[in-house]
């Protein structure tokens, strides 16, 4: 066979390159494959991801209170028919990175899981995370099912422990899909 036959041949715009079996081809497919999704799953060098906490302090949390309280004002005077407002998904972003920092508690009563409202219900699914000893941000994702559709309901809400009580210092909402 000459040089131009095999050429014509082995060209990948010939009709019959991608009819013929090619099993170094499936091979290779199936390695990259393995190899990406271990990757992914375990982070690069075989290593689980790691995940930076950084100091939360109190003038950091005095500074998210601050922020959330101007936030919820700047809601109220957004206009449009937009919901959640643009101020308020912002104050949700505001509080899922201060849950970044957290820890989950997992071992909650009944009682204080309707208090920080994370209890199991419906469509529903909550999570508890302790930024400090004295602050809490509760995530809670909610179905919810309308005219419109579908959608996924997230929502933040912030606690912070003043004088042995637990006080809701602010939230923050978001919509979306899983």
């Amino acid at each position: 066979m000459g040089d131009e036959a095999l050429a014509k041949e082995s060209s990948m715009f010939n009709a019959n390159f991608f009819a013929r079996p090619r099993p170094w081809l499936s091979l290779w497919v199936v390695l990259s494959l393995a190899l990406l999704s271990s990757t992914i799953s375990t982070g690069y060098g075989g290593e689980p991801p790691r995940v930076a906490k950084t100091s939360v302090g109190p003038d950091l949390v005095a500074q998210v209170e601050q922020e959330l309280a101007r936030l919820k004002a700047q809601a109220e005077k957004e206009p449009g028919p937009d919901w959640p407002r643009p101020s308020t998904r912002v104050a949700y972003l505001l509080l899922a990175g201060l849950a970044a920092d957290g820890s989950p508690l997992s071992s909650l009563t009944e009682a204080e899981q309707l208090f920080f409202g994370v209890e199991k219900h419906g469509g529903g699914r909550g999570i508890l995370l302790e930024v400090t000893p004295d602050v809490r941000v509760a995530l809670v994702d909610r179905w919810i099912q309308d005219k419109s559709g579908t959608f996924l309901e997230r929502g933040a809400d912030l606690f912070v422990r003043e004088g042995g009580n637990w006080i809701r210092k602010g939230s923050g909402t978001a919509i979306g899909k899983e």
